[in-house]
């Protein structure tokens, strides 16, 4: 009987160091993509941190605003083109819009895109309108116009393409982020970060419910039930590509089919602060477990690569681009038309960068109206400005100090 219980004693201890052994191992395997995102958080929060650019040189003719292209030493530097951020917009073959990752940079590629609408179809000034009128668009009117041929984007990037898909007027959606405050969506506790993100998902779905014109539609059209649950990428009214990153493969996932709602958390849970997001792919049913798209997607421009259908959305044709992002481009030069990702082909290019806004964050949400109104303002001031010419002559750059146009509130 000793023997007996002996042995099965050291049986059961193989079996416990042999789970171990395994649980170790996994563990050793996860360790490098552990590490990875540490070191991700830890670079998004020293950008974050840093000072304003002070980065500007003498030119002639130019505002202070308009930053020169940073070129290395050994590059030819730039000069002013004669084409305006007016003349490239409103070109007969449209534009396509990608938004690059930015950490809480949803206010201020907002308030960009409600000072383009507003310059290019108002006759309103900075001085006589503001984020908070009622009497501009509620719908988006590049879409309406036809000059937004499609959209992409990455983590906040993402969240604007979505709503900009879903034709929500910029200034709209302006509003409804200055509106949310870090007590709306904390939903703690979560795994192995901060905040969980299903109130964040349930308050963009019902954003989307309430302001899109495809739900208005939708809502009298009984050959789409699932449009009165939530909106779907693939019922966008222009082309839209989300990138996400898949924990598991640890490989980039452009998203253009499945919740709107959804599909920005996904691409915008940014490590630590927001658990990973589980995701059924519906045409392949593969299980995916997504963190912010920006670790990959660092331009925002990969979701473009991916639009098929029509002749006019085709791969295979150049597209006129416009690359966004709120803050610098922080890579080793602005991406130039052979930077494009894999599938993706320019015919004309046009860097924007929208620098020094006030700082938000989920620590300071209170400057979202701030970078709202400065980004607006800034857009508003550049439209009939040269672009200055890129790294070839079908690439533009359009680099704005944004810190001229912050209007501080009144103290009380």
């Amino acid at each position: 009987m000793v023997n007996k219980a002996s042995t099965t004693n050291n049986d059961d201890d193989r079996s416990a160091q042999a789970a171990f052994k395994e649980q170790f191992l996994e563990l050793m395997r996860l360790l490098p993509s552990m590490v990875f995102l540490v070191l991700c958080l830890i670079a998004s929060t020293v950008s974050f941190l840093q000072p304003p650019s002070t980065f500007l040189s003498s030119r002639q003719d130019m505002p202070k605003h308009i930053l020169p292209p940073k070129r290395r030493q050994s590059a030819k530097s730039s000069s002013p083109s004669n084409t305006t951020l007016r003349d490239f917009l409103l070109h007969p073959e449209g534009i396509y819009l990608a938004m690059a990752p930015s950490f809480f940079g949803f206010y201020g590629y907002f308030g960009a895109l409600a000072g383009i609408e507003e310059g290019l179809f108002t006759e309103t000034t900075p001085e006589e309108d503001s984020i908070g009128s009622s009497s501009l668009s509620s719908s988006s009117l590049l879409i309406q116009h036809d000059i937004l041929k499609g959209v992409a984007g990455a983590s906040a990037g993402a969240m604007a393409a979505i709503l900009l898909a879903a034709g929500i007027s910029p200034i709209k959606a302006a509003q409804f982020c200055s509106t949310i405050q870090l007590q709306d969506f904390f939903d703690f506790p979560a795994w192995f970060s901060l905040i969980k993100g299903d109130k964040f998902e349930a308050i963009m779905n019902e954003f989307l419910m309430s302001s899109s014109p495809i739900a208005t539609s939708a809502s009298s059209n009984a050959t789409h039930p699932e449009l009165s649950r939530s909106l779907q990428l693939q019922d966008a009214l222009i082309p839209v590509g989300i990138s996400a990153f898949d924990l598991q493969t640890l490989q980039a996932k452009i998203l253009s089919e499945g919740s709107m709602a959804r599909a920005a958390r996904a691409s915008a849970c940014f490590p630590i602060l927001f658990e990973p997001v589980g995701w059924i792919d519906e045409a392949t049913g593969r299980n995916y477990m997504f963190i912010d798209g920006g670790l990959r997607d660092t331009s925002g421009l990969a979701g473009l690569a991916h639009f098929t259908g029509t002749a006019q959305q085709s791969t295979s044709l150049p597209k006129r681009v416009v690359n966004m992002v709120v803050g610098d481009f922080h890579l080793k030069s602005v991406p130039g038309p052979s930077d494009m990702p894999a599938g993706l082909t320019t015919s004309s290019l046009l860097s924007i960068s929208i620098q020094n806004l006030p700082q938000c964050g989920p620590w300071a949400m209170k400057n979202g109206p701030l970078a709202v109104e400065a980004s607006r303002r800034a857009l508003l001031a550049s439209l009939d400005l040269p672009l200055y010419k890129g790294k070839t002559d079908s690439h533009f750059e359009l680099h704005i100090d944004a810190s001229h146009f912050v209007v501080e509130e009144p103290k009380r």
